[in-house]
């Protein structure tokens, strides 16, 4: 239960209302477009179209074609004043918002000097709908603020058309698909786990600026998904300085509760956020900071014995971004996100099987986003955006740190399901952790023809290639065994293990884990190139044509070729506005979409960082097995199985083996 208590400006003088107005936003970018027309219909050629927005450094300038058709590329979304000029006719200005990954569409038609009105049509800020083929909605941060819900990015996905919370753990799903097939970014970075593929919650929710869920009739500038294309963009600085602080308060003592659930921790705990930005330079640089940062320690009990814990939890965010524009027609903007998590848990968040406190410990996981981006005019007719982006997370090496038989082995209670004795997972052992991550370059051109005949053209094409990568090396105890014992004895909460022989009736075991060969990092790549075509034949018919090819060239874990296969995609659409305002707007759209590949299955048949498993039966003497033998402890007692298991040559003996399984 969170309730939001404060939020104020960082710089004294600027009311509210204003900061939120003039936030410039980030990656990726928006597009408008539209036709200029006389008061008879006819297209105006040559007019000088202006657009200008505190999220835009300078001015950007284009002119409209043989047709009246213009188009403003690689706009960072923002509210935008657009001006259209021309001898002989009177100047005209529209605002409009401009979002991310979408299109808008502005017609203007503009009269002689002599017959000059004026009007003014403003877009609104919380909600926006797509105008072209896609179908697509945006929400403004302020929207979801106003709302009594979540703040994240996949709050903001909830609220749209064609989504629901239906798949596994409530994983969002996206017109039908699977959840594990959507495509979800922060500030153009993908951030899907690389397993679960849900997304990493790599932002500062008062640093974001907007959230878009793209649904259908998406352009083949997007590929690797096959549900929907989620994008969220942080906020950017401008020429204004503008900032917040917000302050969000939680307890254990204040959520609802049942006679099974464990003592509430009655302890206030907050959630910093903060924001600052503006400039450097005016209209040259400008610097965008945000930290968010919480400590707070939740209350939980043991299975079986009930026994009460409280676990810690310290994590930082931190979010920097700078936007260099040398000129209005190039713009560099870097972008960096780190989420340092430190939390104490038990058996590697497995904490289900914990009975006493013996599997506590402490395990980080660090998360970082980079993101460096240039969008350029290099003619009047032809844009180009390039993008390097990174993103990495990890569960740092944690578990057990005692490498000796008696003291570092974990004890599994076959009978009540338990581990004690030690944590199950290895802090000490060399190379121990998971790290998945990401890679992707992306470079698009954008070029726009027009001519009398057939229409306006605006041509999108690129080149796509990305990394899904994968290290681990999955070490299951800092010995490779577990002890398997029968049954356990509670006494006074102290857990004695039950290890009966097999001679004496006992099921109990050894059960040995050795990682064979190393994890040498899977990498799999998809190699992709697109072009799409959004073409104008009309003031009321428009068509989108594009294709993406996707190549697949993917190595697993051990180094071996897993996939090498490619697939066409197809997308095609048609927008008809029947009435001369564009009031209604009739879409229809086909597309093929190509999923990413899937790591779990396509390294599922590598060896590398995967534990083997050998399993040998215990027929040594029985430990805490017969009525009224003294009760050994658990050292004492693997003590005396591991001595009986080394007399018959330990790992080298087959005899009492009853399983072996190799992994790949």
């Amino acid at each position: 239960m969170t309730r939001c208590i404060a939020k104020f400006l960082l710089i004294g003088g600027l009311v509210l209302a204003s900061a939120s107005s003039l936030l410039a936003q980030g990656l990726p970018t928006g597009r408008l477009n539209g036709k200029v027309a006389d008061a008879s219909g006819a297209a105006v050629p040559g007019v000088v179209v202006s657009v200008s927005s505190p999220a835009l450094q300078g001015v950007r300038q284009t002119h409209t074609d043989v047709n009246g058709a213009y188009v403003v590329a690689s706009l960072p979304p923002g509210d935008y004043t657009v001006t259209y000029e021309i001898d002989g006719f009177e100047t005209q200005s529209r605002t409009v918002r401009v979002t991310v990954a979408q299109v808008v569409r502005l017609d203007v038609d503009i009269s002689l000097t002599a017959f000059s009105e004026s009007i003014q049509v403003t877009g609104e800020r919380g909600t926006s709908i797509s105008q072209d083929t896609s179908n697509s909605t945006t929400l403004a941060q302020e929207t979801l603020d106003a709302l009594p819900a979540g703040r994240t990015q996949l709050a903001a996905v909830a609220l749209s058309a064609g989504t629901a919370a239906t798949g596994p753990n409530n994983a969002t799903t996206v017109s039908g698909a699977q959840s594990w097939e959507n495509s979800f970014l922060i500030n153009g970075v993908v951030v899907e786990d690389n397993i679960r593929h849900t997304p990493n919650a790599l932002f500062i929710e008062d640093a974001i600026a907007e959230t878009t869920t793209s649904t259908s009739g998406i352009s083949a500038e997007w590929g690797r998904f096959s549900g929907g294309v989620v994008n969220t963009i942080t906020k950017s600085g401008g020429n204004t300085f503008h900032g917040s602080l917000r302050d969000n308060l939680d307890n254990e003592n204040w959520n609802s509760t049942n006679r099974f659930s464990p003592p509430a921790n009655d302890k206030v705990n907050n959630t910093f956020e903060g924001t600052i930005g503006g400039r450097v330079v005016r209209d040259k640089l400008w610097f965008f900071g945000a930290g968010r940062q919480f400590e707070r320690t939740t209350t939980r009990v043991t299975n079986l014995l009930n026994i009460p814990w409280g676990a810690p939890r310290d994590q930082k965010r931190y979010e920097g971004k700078l936007t260099l524009s040398p000129s209005a027609s190039h713009r560099l903007t870097g972008s960096y996100i780190d989420i340092t998590d430190m939390e104490t848990t038990g058996n590697g968040g497995l904490t289900q099987f914990m009975a006493d406190l013996s599997g506590i410990h402490e395990r980080s996981l660090p998360n970082t986003l980079t993101a460096v981006h240039y969008s350029g005019i290099l003619t009047s007719s032809f844009f180009l955006e390039a993008q390097y982006s990174q993103r990495s997370f990890r569960f740092e090496p944690a578990g057990g740190s005692d490498t000796t038989l008696a003291g570092g082995t974990p004890i599994f209670d076959q009978t009540n399901g338990v581990i004690y004795n030690e944590p199950i997972f290895c802090a000490v052992c060399d190379g121990a952790g998971d790290k998945r991550e990401n890679e992707n370059y992306l470079v698009k051109g954008n070029y726009v023809l027009s001519t009398e005949n057939v229409g306006s053209h605006d041509i999108v094409f690129g080149y796509d290639t990305f990394d899904d990568q994968r290290t681990s090396n999955n070490f299951q105890s800092p010995t490779g065994f577990f002890m398997n014992a029968d049954d356990s004895k509670f006494v006074n909460n102290v857990i004695y293990p039950v290890i009966g022989s097999v001679s004496d009736g006992g099921l109990a075991y050894f059960g040995y884990y050795p990682i064979l060969g190393p994890s040498k990092g899977s990498h799999f790549k998809t190699n992709s190139v697109f072009a799409n075509d959004r073409w104008r034949l009309s003031d009321s018919l428009s068509l989108n044509l594009g294709v993406r090819h996707d190549a697949n060239d993917g190595a697993d874990q051990e180094g071996k070729t897993i996939t090498k296969d490619t697939q066409i995609s197809p997308r095609v659409g048609v927008t008809w506005t029947p009435d001369e305002r564009s009031n209604w707007i009739v879409n229809a759209s086909f597309g093929r979409y190509v999923s990413a590949v899937a790591n779990t299955v396509a390294d599922s048949s590598s060896a590398a960082g995967r534990p083997a498993a050998f399993g040998w039966f215990y027929d040594g003497p029985s430990i805490n097995f017969f009525p009224g033998q003294p009760l050994l402890s658990s050292e004492q007692a693997l003590a005396i199985a591991f001595d009986w298991f080394n007399s018959i040559g330990g790992i080298s003996n087959d005899d009492h083996l009853i399983f072996a399984q190799i992994p790949g």
